[in-house]
């Protein structure tokens, strides 16, 4: 083997391997703290099947609202349907009830009009014999002149 190492060398290997441990330990200190840090945050994400289960409520959570607002619809839709036969029915009864009132004004137009119209024959019937009425009396106020002319005549021939 070889001499021993003087003193000082010595000391200088201690020092160094002082300042070696110094930075190894700051190192791995650095390293735990850099674990911790890491676990905290895996920590806050969630695993796969915390994330399934939510997933799995939120899809539950959908379908649940759209089974609601199905029914909700169909409710609705029921409603309306309803709503409109209603009205079909209303609208039906309407038009029937204006057609018994057509009938109705139309028979007692066609009794006014018959009305009306035996009464223009009976005012024509008249008119026609006054007319003839007036005719005979202008006939019979001729025949009378034409007998005392004829009678004047016939005077004052004889005398």
């Amino acid at each position: 083997m070889g001499p021993d190492p003087s003193p000082l060398s010595t000391r200088q290997v201690v020092r160094e391997n002082f300042w070696l441990r110094e930075l190894i330990e700051t190192r791995l200190d650095g390293m735990d703290k850099a674990i911790a840090l890491l676990q905290a945050a895996a920590d806050r994400v969630p695993t796969l099947p915390v994330v399934d289960a939510n997933v799995k409520h939120l899809k539950e959570l959908v379908e649940q609202r759209f089974q609601d607002s199905k029914t909700a619809l169909d409710a609705a839709m029921t409603s309306q349907s309803k709503a409109i036969d209603k009205q079909e029915n209303a609208f039906a009864e309407q038009i029937s009830g204006m057609e018994r009132r057509q009938d109705a004004d139309k028979k007692t137009n066609d009794e006014k009009y018959t009305d009306l119209k035996e009464r223009f024959n009976v005012y024509e019937s008249k008119r026609k014999g006054g007319s003839e009425m007036w005719g005979l009396v202008v006939g019979g106020i001729g025949m009378a002149v034409a007998v005392v002319t004829l009678i004047i005549l016939f005077v004052k021939t004889a005398s």
